[in-house]
């Protein structure tokens, strides 16, 4: 019995989350702010990006010095 009782208490509260983002979701398309959370979104992920470059060139060239 407190095993069923645990797993339902389980359920609700993992489903609560779900049914908030869906109403978030209709919140975030009807009023055109999804554009901009994608728009921050990719920006910080091209900043990212970018950065993991920069980083992996001064790794390189700091490897080829060791190595001559």
């Amino acid at each position: 019995m407190k095993t069923w009782i645990s797993l339902l208490v389980v359920i609700l509260i993992t489903q609560t989350p779900a049914f908030a983002a869906g109403n978030m979701e209709e919140i975030m398309f009807s009023s055109g702010k999804i554009y901009n959370a994608i728009a921050v979104a990719m920006v910080v992920l091209l900043g990212i990006f970018f950065y993991l470059i920069k980083l992996d060139r001064k790794v390189s060239k700091l490897e080829k010095e060791i190595n001559e």
